[in-house]
């Protein structure tokens, strides 16, 4: 009797030690399934910001390389931010190809562009532009302007340059030059008598000048004249205009002729 009832004791117990275990576990497991959850969540996100930074490192070396290339190396860090910025169109190979292209342009222009007088002139242009003295320049056959001179020595003389200017300008381009021309090189040491047609200029004011160059390579600009170049209507408008004043001049003389009786 004491035995079974030993027994029945030992197996109450062992019933009530499950339940107690069983009651335990139940909330540890719970708690681990939330905690592994939150673990899952917090790698996932951090994984996400991982991506997202990734992506965004990407892009600024991608815009830190296309800012490279306006420039320099030295001029960016490395992230790629420049570390002058408004220096950064300087160095802009677009920018530095423009300018050398305009610089050029300039350079080509100069090429046909003539100096300031020298020689003869340089002394008092003005005067010899007014005058026309030993250039003699009229307009003739529509628009062309035919130019005369005539010279004395020309010891050592190789030929004659033509250049024109606009009226109230001072930018002189050369038209003609005994090098392609050779009605312009010299006529030998004692000179001689030269013409030149510039054909189908435009019209308005124009001064033209006459400069010969020497066997050691020096320009002497020797006379320069003005000239108004007209339409054929207009030409013709001052012509005729100068036939009446004539007609009155004359009428005028012949008038105090015929009165004045002392005469």
């Amino acid at each position: 009797m004491a035995c079974s009832m030993q027994i029945l004791l030992l197996a109450v117990c062992l019933a009530l030690a499950s339940f107690q275990a069983a009651a335990f576990t139940g909330p540890v497991s719970a708690l681990r399934a939330a905690a592994v959850t939150k673990a899952s969540c917090r790698r996932s996100a951090a994984l996400r910001m991982a991506q997202e930074q990734e992506t965004e490192t990407e892009e600024t070396e991608g815009e830190g390389k296309s800012k490279v290339k306006k420039g320099p190396t030295w001029m960016y860090n490395k992230n790629g931010v420049a570390y002058a910025p408004w220096m950064v169109d300087t160095f802009d190979p677009e920018n530095i190809a423009k300018v050398e292209a305009a610089m050029e342009a300039r350079r080509l222009a100069k090429l046909n562009t003539v100096a300031e007088s020298v020689g003869d002139l340089a002394r008092d242009p003005q005067a010899m532009e007014l005058s026309g003295l030993g250039l003699n320049i009229k307009q003739v056959n529509g628009n062309d302007v035919e130019l005369e001179w005539k010279t004395g020595d020309e010891a050592g003389n190789l030929g004659f340059v033509v250049s024109k200017r606009r009226g109230k300008t001072d930018e002189w381009t050369q038209i003609a030059s005994y090098k392609d021309w050779a009605p312009l090189n010299s006529k030998g040491e004692q000179g001689g008598r030269y013409t030149f047609v510039d054909p189908d200029c435009e019209q308005g004011t124009w001064v033209y000048r006459v400069s010969d160059v020497n066997s050691n390579g020096s320009r002497n600009d020797l006379c320069q004249a003005l000239i108004e170049v007209q339409s054929a209507s207009d030409a013709l408008q001052a012509k005729a205009a100068v036939a009446l004043f004539g007609v009155v001049v004359v009428a005028a003389i012949a008038s105090a002729f015929l009165i004045d009786p002392l005469q």
